[in-house]
């Protein structure tokens, strides 16, 4: 097992908290020459409503060789309460989690406990056996929780992956897709229109992402023909900000025109009433014409998939 001096991992998610694209993920795990790290790329998976959807995103795993040392490692993060804790029933593989609060339970200890993330990335790094010793009196879940800072372990690899929000596809007319509208016309008057920001395309299908079960970002999604998807009035609800719904927004778009046969998203001037929210550039987009603010110039956002 190796001591956790290697630049990459000591600063891995301090990179991943300031990236958003795939190409800023590319950069911030990229292993330098001699970095004991080997890095593969996988397919990602948008789950929306029942069906899985090729994602925007890739996910990707960081095989460390040697193995880093545990406790340091989730010391050089600040990870104060990290545990270890097998996420299949056969105890197979055992991941690293923050421990939370101890849970009502008359039986055993038992405690709630999180992914690492950084930014909008889930971190989720792998131990190389089970913990040593004999059973902890904890569980999380159906799974005994070790406390990594007793018994340490060595982490193989690593996986990153985006953070899941739960995603649907609505009818025009829906109540969560009116919500959305209304509270998008209030907080930006000029939002493409005002009043007709309010309403959706009948031929478009409204594309939502939901945090606790509350809309708080979508877009309608319509095929223009000739291997392009249009997206219009795209909504991030106000008071969101620092938590990447623009870019999840982005992503999600893409991967439902692609997945359904588009080459080409173009967005329309409502993506220009949120300014920094929908992070265009980083995520790709050519941009014209020149938008000054004016609502009833017609500007548009463009993506080859």
């Amino acid at each position: 097992m190796a001591t956790v001096d290697r630049p990459l991992l000591i600063t891995l998610l301090q990179r991943l908290a300031g990236a958003l694209s795939a190409a800023e993920l590319a950069v911030a795990t990229q292993p330098p020459d001699g970095a004991g790290v080997a890095r593969s790329l996988g397919r990602g998976f948008l789950r929306i409503d029942l069906r899985l959807v090729p994602a925007a995103l890739p996910r990707v795993r960081l095989d460390i060789d040697p193995p880093a040392d545990a406790r340091e490692l989730c010391a050089a993060w600040g990870i104060a309460r990290p545990v270890a804790v097998s996420p299949d029933v056969e105890q197979r593989s055992w991941q690293i989690l923050v421990a939370g609060e101890e849970l009502p339970d008359p039986y055993a200890r038992r405690i709630a406990a999180q992914t690492i993330t950084a930014g909008r990335w889930d971190v989720r790094p792998y131990l190389s056996a089970r913990p040593a010793g004999e059973l902890p009196g904890v569980v999380c879940g159906a799974s005994p929780a070790y406390d990594v800072r007793e018994r340490g372990g060595a982490v193989r690899w690593i996986e990153l992956a985006p953070t899941e929000r739960m995603t649907r596809m609505l009818e025009p007319g829906h109540a969560d897709v009116r919500s959305l509208l209304g509270a998008m016309a209030s907080a930006h008057p000029a939002w493409h229109g005002s009043s007709a920001g309010r309403s959706v395309d009948r031929a478009g299908t409204f594309v939502a992402i939901y945090d606790a079960w509350a809309p708080v970002a979508g877009g309608a999604l319509v095929d223009a023909g000739e291997g392009e998807a249009r997206a219009s009035r795209l909504c991030v609800v106000p008071g969101r900000l620092g938590e990447h719904l623009g870019a999840t927004l982005l992503d999600t778009l893409e991967a439902v025109a692609r997945d359904r046969g588009s080459a080409r998203l173009r967005l329309d001037s409502s993506a220009f009433g949120l300014g920094d929210e929908l992070p265009l550039a980083r995520c790709g987009y050519a941009i014209g014409p020149p938008h000054a603010g004016d609502a009833e110039v017609e500007g548009w956002a463009e993506k080859e998939l």
